[in-house]
């Protein structure tokens, strides 16, 4: 397993942190938020997942701690699912019910490249059978 960066985001007009960790596990980028993620924060993001992005053929993020995202989220995990290469997927794991509703209303849930997972060790489980 190879470790990426565990990076805290501040919002100057938030009083509380946004943390982001990064890991690739059999070619997939794993990807753990927690915190509120919009338009404010996701070009920092991008470029702290970058890396990790960069050397995986498929990507799983956990959004088991995300409280909020907004379309600057939906638009980046468009933007993963179009750039997955052959045998690659995008996966979000644990989201809360409001944000696995709007996945489904981007139309994200329609793709044969995309997964849902309801737990973590749901989603470990199949990147391990690859």
């Amino acid at each position: 397993m190879i470790a990426c960066k565990h990076t805290p985001f501040s919002k100057a007009r938030r009083a509380y942190q946004l943390m982001s960790a990064c890991e690739i596990r059999h070619r997939t980028c794993m990807v753990t938020l927690a915190g509120e993620f919009d338009r404010a924060n996701v070009d920092a993001l991008v470029g702290e997942i970058k890396p990790c992005l960069d050397s995986a053929s498929s990507v799983l993020f956990d959004f088991g701690a995300v409280t909020f995202i907004d379309g600057a989220v939906l638009s980046l995990l468009l933007d993963i699912l179009e750039e997955q290469g052959e045998g690659g997927w995008l996966g979000v794991a644990r989201p809360l019910p409001w944000i696995e509703r709007i996945l489904e209303i981007a139309g994200l849930t329609d793709k044969t490249t995309f997964r849902i997972f309801s737990t973590r060790k749901e989603a470990l489980e199949a990147i391990d059978r690859g």
